[in-house]
């Protein structure tokens, strides 16, 4: 999803309209490829799966 900053300090959706071809559900589009998977510890500071919390 694309978004913008207007003037006034609010957000405005550029793109993919709601509903178009390139809407691939919910207002996204994803392109083959583009995703990833995120590990369970993303975010906590584990570098390492041998590395204690």
């Amino acid at each position: 999803m694309q978004v913008t900053v207007t003037e006034d300090g609010t957000f405005e959706r550029l793109a993919p309209e709601i509903g178009s071809d390139t809407d691939d559900g919910e207002g996204f589009q994803c392109f083959e490829g583009s995703t990833i998977e995120v590990p369970e510890n993303e975010g906590l500071g584990v570098i390492g799966p041998d590395q204690p919390i």
